[in-house]
This record gives C-alpha cells, sequence and structure tokens, in this order.
C-alpha cells in the first residue's frame, strides 16, 4: 500500500463505477447501469436493469437461445435485479465508424448492418403470435453492441441484455423493416444512406445469406 498525504491507495481495494460515457449501455428509460466492479488489478463489468415481467423475459430467454443477447447471467445478483457480465470491451455500434481487419478477414459497416439485420429479425420473430407481432422501439444503435473478434467463425454483433424492454406490440401486417430502415437513417445518417449499405441490412433482415 502507497500513502500520499493521507490518502491511502491500494489496488487490492475493492471499487465499483459507472462504465465511461462513450462505451456505456447505462440507460434511464429501462434503469439499466453499466458498472465496473473490482480492484485495480482485476475488475469485470455488468449491466443491471430490474428484473422485467414475464411477457419480456420469454422475449429474451427466446434471444439467449440463438445466442443473440451480449454477455452471460449473473445468478448471484440482488433479488428483483437481473445482472449480466458482459465482455469489458463492448461498445454500442451508435458511435464511430466500424472498420475491423484481421488477416485476410474484415468487418466493415456492410458487415455489421447485415448481422443487425439478422437480429432485428430474431428480435420481431421472438414471440410466437398469429394475431400481431413485435417491433423494437429504442434508439437502436445504443442497444446494440460490438465485441473483439478476429475471424469470420466468431460473432461479434449483440442485444444488449434490457433491449426486451423496448418491445411493442404491433399488428401481423406491420411493415417492420421500412420502420427500421427510417429509424437507422435518423441514428446513422451518412454511415447508412449508401444504397449498398442499406441492401445488406435488408437482406440481412430477411435472413439472406451472403
Amino acid at each position: 500500500m502507497h500513502e500520499i498525504g493521507k490518502f491511502n491507495f491500494d489496488k487490492d481495494t475493492p471499487y465499483e463505477r459507472e462504465t465511461a460515457k462513450r462505451f456505456s449501455f447505462s440507460d434511464s428509460t429501462v434503469s439499466r447501469r453499466d458498472l465496473l466492479r473490482g480492484t485495480d488489478k482485476k475488475s469485470e463489468r455488468y449491466l443491471e436493469y430490474p428484473s422485467p415481467s414475464q411477457l419480456y423475459l420469454k422475449i429474451r430467454s427466446n434471444l439467449v437461445s440463438k445466442h443473440d443477447i451480449l454477455g452471460t447471467q449473473n445468478t448471484n445478483s440482488d433479488v428483483n435485479i437481473d445482472s449480466f457480465k458482459i465482455p469489458y470491451g463492448a461498445k454500442p455500434i451508435l458511435y464511430g465508424a466500424i472498420s475491423r481487419t484481421s488477416g485476410d478477414f474484415s468487418y466493415g459497416d456492410g458487415d455489421l448492418f447485415y448481422d443487425l439485420g439478422v437480429l432485428l429479425n430474431h428480435y420481431d420473430n421472438s414471440v410466437a403470435d398469429t394475431a400481431s407481432k413485435i417491433i423494437f422501439r429504442g434508439i437502436i444503435g445504443a442497444n446494440v453492441a460490438l465485441v473483439d473478434f478476429t475471424s469470420q467463425h466468431e460473432k461479434g454483433l449483440f442485444l444488449v441484455p434490457g433491449s426486451e424492454l423496448y418491445a411493442h406490440n404491433v399488428p401481423k401486417e406491420s411493415d417492420n423493416l421500412s420502420y427500421y430502415l427510417q429509424e437507422l437513417e435518423a441514428e446513422f445518417s451518412n454511415r447508412f444512406m449508401n444504397p449498398g449499405i442499406r441492401q445488406e441490412f435488408v437482406n440481412g433482415y430477411n435472413l439472406i445469406k451472403k
């Protein structure tokens, strides 16, 4: 332990603090907190929010079964609080251009928006109902995470825990795809204006294989 004046700095002293804003998934609308816990030697990152109702749990469970939800659930969390341990470097796709290269493998905006289309298709179809379906009505880019990966065989894009709380029922004939195209244009502006990028999203949403 090192002492500077009256303050003690011990690398083994536990702490809890909010994740830096640019990388944070904290969201007051759904009471979700993005927290770092640990010591200076080792820290872990968690997302926590009040346990949702059974309807939302069903949506989340179905997405977990498809490996679409970020992180792993922490079974030791407080009562009525759902906690997920997430990768330290996960970040919202809303901020900054995406370009990854590893050897012969590259991952750019075309790949990202294709994978996003697949995620939103899974989201919309996560509840089997003959009379209606659901749609995501929140800030998409703040509820989808990109994590580090090094090959095309690894999954890099995930829905953030708590995104299930943005599900809204809509008529079965609702044109969710057109809604998402408008929303993504508003959120990503120039990044989503390229016709080729938009088509990648459409192909992903329609589950057209590359």
